[in-house]
């Protein structure tokens, strides 16, 4: 069998069908073609490229968290300070 990388764009549009009806699935032409582009899209990227990108992702979030976290606890200070007033 030959390498999905060394199929033709309708080679590959047809082992996709296959692919999908052996799921039960069946796909528009639009989604057919996504699918396809997104297989040649990835075929391109470097495998620690997507690597380093992931872990900018994970990194990002964290930083995400830790600034949520700080905010949250802001507020609650602010909102205990107006309790204080209020008491």
């Amino acid at each position: 069998m030959e390498s999905e990388s060394d199929m033709s764009d309708g080679e590959m549009i047809r082992r996709i069908r296959e692919i999908g009806s052996r799921y039960g699935v069946s796909l528009s032409e639009q989604q057919l073609q996504q699918l396809l582009e997104l297989g040649r899209a990835l075929k391109k990227l470097n495998p620690q490229t997507i690597s380093e990108t992931v872990e900018e992702v994970q990194q990002g979030i964290e930083k995400v968290e830790e600034t949520k976290n700080r905010v949250v606890a802001f507020f609650e200070k602010v909102k205990a300070a107006f309790e204080r007033i209020r008491a």
